[in-house]
């Protein structure tokens, strides 16, 4: 038969298919069925029943609000019957006053409509909604003559959450929903006499209701439908159904696969899942993170999926559900080294575009506007007809890649960040104390200022202030290695985090409430909760240099006075480079020092610590090891210093691993010591220093320039130790020295590091001569006479110093004239960016020269493109 309404959908499947719909009840192990043709004739009995109700009229809306999948199905097919527009009810505001609000803008929105439900689903509050229980209805009534709509006329409307400022209703014809169903079954086909689709969302989403329920009428294919709380409880029930009903095409955001993998990671027992049937697990409102898609397909295909049965795709409301499909992930997407998957190309009956970064879409299965607003219809819009789906991204090879939406970004001193990549950066940090998949990221303004709000569900008890702290420690070290800032924190307990249709957490809805103050006892409880453990454990500063310490460090970080322990790490307040030496200047001028090496500022990084080094008279042995971040479980990291000596430059780029700690190494030389003269008295000072620290392997190794012929050196005396090598880097180093490299002196070693510092420019390098300086003393007067006088103060730099840093290098230099490298490691990394011109080649032949150091491996070395210059690659802005 011709298809021109939903309601043929129904008529073809009833006369021609025996299928139909199982519905699962809460907790139940077994499906309720009901056939097409039996759903037919309730909806037409039903149909009659509805036109019993007072003031009835044809063409009203009715409002089906109901808790389970099977009344709203029989209820949304009685209304198309009665010759009525379905409006499909989200969940209902948990707080009273939101509520009403909520009721009362539906009762305008909606023209006075009657609204369906059961007694036990609807309080009495007074709404002005025309209420009605399905079961005070007539058992029976004439049967009349079903309706038939135009295929321009509403079929449905859907209502948006509401959760941002009060719901909008979106009018899908029966064209645009007819149009979107020969569009999905053109981009992802199945054979719908061997499959069934599942669904386990609330069918007020348009996903549910359009990607399963009428795609599998059209179909004429079995369709099962099980509540969201049985799924989630039991989330590898997920593929128990899929095997038992022999489903083909289902649906599963995001946070829903990294649950499934966590759960097939640890080997589920007594399960013997058949999953060849299974074609397409569509993934959808919120982005796929390709790891994920890639380390679960292949889980699944060991139960005999296809390698491509995840598929991303982005749908709206407005746009009848999924309307674009990636149907080749991960391939693609680990092909072009993505972190999160394109959600792909876009299926017949719809075209995109990105202007400026911001999606739109037109074609017959975008909806034309909103249903009664004029206003947000005309927002919603170009003035060339292309809807405006909020959503930023860009277009590569013809498919779609999201970054965020517009009115969720975060920003951060003029930045903006997305809350997506917020919320998979603490995921990613596997904090103890946070249950997995219940964060969310927002802004927050504090007075005039926005910044980042993190919202998490505990696993500790409430009261359990240590690990309340700890959580938050480790929440703000993730955020301010991303954005520099320090986030607002909020525990809340789980029934507090509101879920969306789709089973994610409501960013926008805790936003709100947050705004509303609905919160307030909880962050009031979280500010005396954190201050009782600070006063337990934070010891005030007592000495006059920890209390000028604790002053100067506050003012850094914007904190109020007191608010920093003596020993707190500077670290976990987000120290960088820039600021150790802001820090360094400023405590120099109010304990009036002429100045405090940066290896004492950089070796005492709490107050306390900091404080004795600058008023003890006592001498410090050398200790070649810095520890730039202590924290984490995973393998240390150990950094060897570049030519300059000094590991200065590797506390950037410490900041980016929470997950391990990372030490550095440097050199002898910098005080009243004398500078190593061979590298191996060198090697074995630093090898010293490692297994003090660091017992056992395995052991991580990376160095920068000079420091990658160290890292070697070291990797391979580990080796022959018996210990593992996990990972040993090179950073910009050839293994042996080509052209001026080969004869370096203390005038090159005295530019280079001038220009590494900052003080002059790369250009004043090139050009700098030392003619008629006979002495080193007259070569460093003429940097200093013509170096930045500003960033000299900075880093409280004179001449004394500048010669004695050079002439470190240069021992360096020396040390290395005596040494060939020889033998081998186990496997190298060997990172390589734009050369200096000293080494009289281009980025082509300097990475062709890099492969040198397969020659001293025995299984091969890794090659590693960076970005940015020789001198830059570690900087602030890495």
């Amino acid at each position: 038969m011709a298809i021109q309404t939903i309601i043929d959908l129904l008529e073809r499947a009833a006369g021609t298919h025996d299928q139909g719909i199982g519905v699962y009840p809460r907790g139940s192990t077994e499906p309720q069925w009901l056939t097409y043709r039996s759903l037919r004739e309730l909806a037409r009995a039903n149909s009659s029943r509805l036109r019993t109700i007072p003031s009835f009229k044809d063409g009203v809306v009715i409002l089906l609000h109901f808790a389970d999948h099977l009344d709203n199905i029989i209820w949304f097919w009685s209304t198309l019957y009665a010759g009525c527009i379905p409006a499909m009810s989200t969940p209902l505001p948990k707080v009273a006053t939101h509520r009403s609000k909520h009721l009362s803008h539906l009762h305008s929105l909606l023209g006075d409509p009657i609204c369906l439900t059961r007694k036990e689903l609807w309080e009495d509050d007074g709404t002005p909604l025309r209420i009605v229980d399905i079961q005070t209805l007539p058992a029976s009534a004439s049967t009349m003559e079903s309706r038939t709509s135009a295929r321009n006329t509403p079929a449905v409307l859907m209502l948006t959450s509401g959760s941002t400022g009060q719901a909008k209703a979106v009018p899908l014809t029966q064209q645009q929903i007819l149009a979107s169903l020969d569009g999905k079954c053109a981009a992802l086909p199945v054979e719908p006499d061997r499959v069934s689709f599942l669904n386990w969302i609330r069918l007020d989403h348009v996903g549910s209701l359009v990607e399963i329920h009428l795609h599998g009428l059209f179909l004429g294919t079995n369709q099962l439908h099980v509540e969201p709380e049985n799924i989630l409880a039991n989330p590898l029930l997920f593929l128990t159904l899929i095997h038992k009903h022999r489903v083909g095409r289902t649906f599963a955001p995001n946070f829903f696969l990294v649950e499934l993998l966590r759960l097939l990671k640890a080997g589920p027992e007594n399960v013997d899942f058949d999953l060849s049937c299974l074609r397409y697990v569509v993934s959808g409102g919120e982005s796929n993170s390709v790891e994920v898609c890639d380390r679960l397909s292949s889980l699944l295909m060991n139960y005999g999926a296809p390698g491509n049965v995840i598929v991303p795709g982005f749908g709206m409301t407005e746009t009848c559900a999924g309307s674009i499909y990636n149907s080749n992930c991960p391939v693609y997407d680990l092909q072009h080294g993505f972190e999160f998957a394109s959600v792909g190309e876009c299926v017949p009956g719809i075209e995109m575009r990105a202007r400026s970064g911001s999606i739109e879409l037109r074609g017959p299965i975008v909806f034309t506007g909103y249903w009664n607003n004029g206003a947000a219809t005309a927002e919603a819009f170009t003035g060339d007809g292309w809807f405006k789906t909020g959503d930023t991204g860009f277009i590569h090879e013809g498919k779609l890649h999201l970054s965020g939406r517009t009115k969720e970004m975060i920003s951060i001193n003029s930045v903006k960040y997305l809350p997506q990549d917020l919320d998979s950066a603490v995921e990613e940090a596997q904090i103890p104390g946070i249950i997995p998949q219940h964060v969310v990221c927002f802004a927050h303004f504090s007075g005039n200022k926005e910044e980042v709000c993190v919202v998490y569900c505990p696993d500790y008890v409430w009261d359990d202030i240590e690990a309340r702290y700890n959580v938050a420690l480790a929440i703000t070290r993730r955020v301010l290695l991303i954005t520099s800032t320090r986030p607002y924190i909020l525990p809340l307990p789980r029934e507090s985090l509101e879920r969306t249709t789709l089973g994610k957490l409501s960013r926008s809805s805790l936003s709100t409430a947050m705004r509303a103050g609905q919160y307030a006892k909880q962050e009031e409880d979280n500010i005396c909760f954190i201050n009782e453990y600070k006063d337990r454990t934070h010891a005030p500063a007592s000495t006059a240099a920890e209390r000028i310490i604790a002053k100067e460090l506050g003012k850094l970080f914007n904190l109020p006075d007191g608010s920093i322990g003596v020993n707190t790490n500077h670290f976990d307040l987000g120290l960088t480079s820039v600021q150790l030496l802001q820090l360094k200047r400023r405590i120099e001028q109010r304990l009036n020092l002429k100045s405090i090496p940066i290896l004492t500022m950089m070796t005492n990084l709490t107050i306390r610590s900091l404080a004795h080094a600058l008023t003890s008279t006592k001498e410090k042995e050398y200790n070649p090891v810095v520890t730039l971040q202590p924290y984490g479980k995973r393998t240390p990291l150990w950094l060897v210093h570049p030519g300059t000596g000094e590991a200065l430059g590797f506390l950037d780029l410490a900041r980016f691993f929470t997950d391990r700690p990372v030490y550095a190494l440097h050199a002898r030389g910098f005080d009243d010591t004398p500078p190593f003269t061979t590298v191996t008295a060198c090697i074995d000072c630093y090898l010293a220093g490692i297994k003090a620290q660091q017992p056992h392997g395995p052991y991580a190794i990376a160095g920068y320039t000079l420091g990658a012929l160290l890292a070697f050196e070291l990797a391979k005396r580990l080796e022959a130790d018996g210990q593992e090598v996990a990972f040993v880097a090179s950073l910009d180093r050839l293994p042996y020295s080509v052209g001026g490299m080969r004869n370096v002196g203390f005038n090159q070693c005295l530019t280079h590091l001038a220009f590494f510092l900052g003080i002059i420019s790369k250009p004043t390098m090139q050009a700098l001569s030392f003619e008629h300086c006979d002495q080193k003393l007259a070569a460093v007067q003429k940097v200093v006479d013509i170096a930045d006088s500003e960033r000299m103060t900075e880093l409280g730099l004179d001449a004394g110093q500048i010669l004695k840093w050079a002439d470190l290098m240069l021992a360096l230099q020396m040390m290395l004239r005596q040494y060939s490298i020889s033998g081998t490691v186990k496997s190298m990394d060997v990172f390589y960016c734009i050369p200096l011109e000293i080494f009289g080649c281009g980025l082509d032949e300097w990475k062709e020269k890099m492969k040198a150091w397969g020659e001293y491996t025995r299984q091969g070395a890794r090659y590693h493109r960076m970005d940015g210059e020789h001198h830059n690659i570690l900087g602030p802005n890495l």
